[in-house]
């Protein structure tokens, strides 16, 4: 089978993007991007660059870069990546509010929940490690699954995507 060489991917997927967007707005660059890559593609960094040189600075973009999804066109098997796109609509008739995306940036990590110390750290071979922590507070030593579980019920089921509404009452 032809495989398709992965800079001209990138360079394609952007394109479409952006041609979408004049399509649907006038504007090169759409209001939003979310971004969904599957989880065992590689080179996602090569898509965000080519978008942050593509696109408008005023374009968000956030995403997923380790997730499995799903589509209707996807005849071969072969996608890597998915955006959903959100342009403005340039035939909207007037007195029809502008949705408004914010972000926030990081310069680092924050630290979420508990503290973990660990208690035992064994080498098992060149990749493979075994370790046990006790959490802040507690004396018991905990296996590396067990911390890894805690950690996901903790903290990925309160990450979310939400849209803020402003109601204003019709008179």
């Amino acid at each position: 089978m032809y495989q398709v060489p992965e800079a001209f991917m990138i360079h394609e997927f952007v394109t479409n993007i952006r041609e979408f967007s004049t399509s649907v707005s006038g504007r090169n660059s759409p209001a939003a991007i979310i971004m969904f890559a599957n989880y065992y593609s590689r080179g996602m960094m090569g898509v965000v660059e080519k978008m942050g040189y593509a696109m408008s600075p005023e374009t968000v973009i956030v995403g997923d870069p380790s997730c499995e999804f799903r589509y209707s066109n996807d005849t071969h098997g072969i996608s890597a990546a998915v955006a959903l796109v959100f342009a403005v609509d340039r035939n909207k008739p007037s007195g029809i509010g502008e949705t408004q995306f914010h972000v926030v940036l990081s310069s680092g990590l924050s630290p979420v929940g508990p503290t973990y110390k660990a208690t035992s750290v064994i080498k098992r071979n060149m990749l493979t490690f075994t370790i046990t922590a006790r959490r802040e507070g507690s004396r018991e030593n905990i296996d590396g699954e067990t911390i890894l579980n805690q950690v996901y019920d903790e903290v990925c089921y309160s990450l979310s995507l939400g849209k803020n509404y402003k109601f204003c009452p019709l008179s």
